[in-house]
């Protein structure tokens, strides 16, 4: 799962999952007597095929991020056929499933490197956990001799729910969080925020699922359009969020290329802004946030006239008061993006300063957010360090020493500390500075470390 194949962490992670696999499959037995296994035996084909189905299409969540977050309808079958099929034919049913599908998109993605083995590996053993531990606590705790809508059958039914839904985003928020270097916690409750409209839609049709079949199993067959209805929206509303974040990159990117001293200036932000996150001990959702917010963070500038932003001498007063107005144009642009309110204030304060000359509001100190405040020292180092038709480009140090000596006026001078220790990493670090490819992430492709 890491260029490294799989790190000490992450092996010793997969070992406890396959411990629990087996601990859960040899507690299945015990529920395996006495079974019409003909009947048994069709019902698990017809719900290992549906999953087969519903896996192949996934909604992906967070599609930037190297290690993504995933969810599909099948939730709602797994937890149907973990309540219809007892816990032995349940793991079977999942692990057969989940490994055909992963094979499948393997062969679709033409992918053949060894993490890939490892990543069917840990989905089959995790969701065979999860719907073995739940059919379990459904074959404990419901009783067929009562009614399905009994006080008791219903407290058991939202037991069996909570049980699926906390070990599933646990086994598996625990791996995601330490690929993205976050807290657990944190990681959890984020991840969980953004996806919890279609945990609230596909977990009451697992239910109905489970009171067709309580009915008639061959009913539910009629569930088709729902799920397919269901499928299609959640994909409507990721590819909106997606699109609309794509086409405001291109415009961002469209920006910068107009001139070759701001070539990849907004992606250069975003990727030290992201390291600068960690550093300060930043959660993943903020980060992200404030991470595409540096992205977009001169996207208000397509308003002003080129002639403006490229003027080699200095500007007039009617031309400055002119360009102020590209964070507030930025922000507005982005307004409407739901999903970005945090964001938007980000683009909109990062030209404030900490001592409160800044603008468009003259903003002071920690009245300004975080996250532009952050965006603000990113910016101003990579601008020090890049050619202007107005200015020639400081070295790395020569900027390093002037975002120290602003720390307190201009810049917040704790975070002003830290990305000033961070960028002598960067540039001691002999990956970065021997790859180009590599230094042109951070830093202009002629900037220059020291005279």
């Amino acid at each position: 799962m890491t260029k490294k194949r799989v790190d000490v962490w992450v092996r010793n992670y997969l070992v406890l999952i396959s411990v629990l696999f087996i601990f859960v499959f040899i507690l299945s037995f015990i529920f395996s007597k006495e079974l019409n296994h003909k009947t048994l035996l069709v019902y698990s084909i017809i719900l290992g095929i549906s999953i087969i189905i519903a896996d192949a299409y996934p909604i992906v969540y967070f599609p930037e991020r190297e290690n993504q977050a995933e969810i599909t309808i099948s939730l709602a079958l797994t937890l149907a056929m973990a309540f219809i099929l007892p816990p032995l034919y349940c793991i079977i049913t999942e692990a057969i499933a989940n490994t055909v599908d992963e094979i499948l998109i393997i062969k679709k993605k033409n992918f053949s490197r060894p993490k890939e083995w490892h990543k069917i590996l840990f989905n089959t053993l995790y969701l065979s956990i999860v719907v073995g531990i739940t059919s379990i606590v459904f074959h404990i705790l419901y009783s067929k001799r009562l009614p399905f809508l009994s006080r008791h059958n219903i407290v058991a039914l939202l037991i069996g729910g909570i049980v699926y839904f906390l070990v599933e985003t646990f086994i598996l928020f625990a791996l995601l969080s330490h690929l993205n270097h976050a807290w657990f916690w944190q990681f959890w409750w984020e991840n969980i925020k953004a996806v919890k409209l279609e945990f609230l839609t596909l977990f009451p049709l697992g239910y109905l699922i489970i009171f067709i079949y309580i009915k008639d199993f061959w009913v539910a067959i009629l569930l088709i359009p729902l799920f397919i209805a269901i499928y299609f929206a959640s994909q409507e509303k990721v590819q909106i969020i997606d699109q609309s974040e794509k086409t405001l990159y291109a415009l961002a990117k469209l920006e910068d290329d107009k001139f070759p001293d701001t070539m990849a200036h907004s992606l250069r932000v975003r990727n030290l802004a992201e390291i600068l996150c960690e550093k300060i001990g930043i959660g993943s959702k903020e980060k992200e946030i404030i991470a595409k917010a540096a992205n977009l963070h001169d996207i208000g500038k397509i308003s002003i006239p080129d002639i403006i932003i490229n003027k080699p001498s200095k500007l007039s007063e009617e031309e400055f008061t002119k360009i102020k107005e590209h964070p507030i144009n930025g922000a507005d642009l982005v307004s409407h993006l739901t999903y970005f309110e945090n964001g938007e204030k980000y683009i909109r304060y990062h030209h404030e300063r900490w001592d409160g000359r800044g603008y468009p509001e003259g903003l002071k100190g920690k009245d300004i957010p975080l996250g532009a405040r952050i965006i603000s020292i990113v910016d101003s180092f990579d601008a020090m360090i890049s050619n202007r038709p107005y200015k020639k480009a400081k070295t790395i140090i020569e900027a390093l020493e002037e975002i120290k000596k602003e720390g307190g006026r201009q810049f917040d001078p704790k975070i002003a500390t830290v990305f000033v220790d961070m960028i002598k990493k960067l540039i001691n670090d002999k990956k970065i500075i021997n790859n180009h490819e590599e230094f042109e992430k951070y830093f202009p492709k002629d900037a220059k470390i020291d005279k």
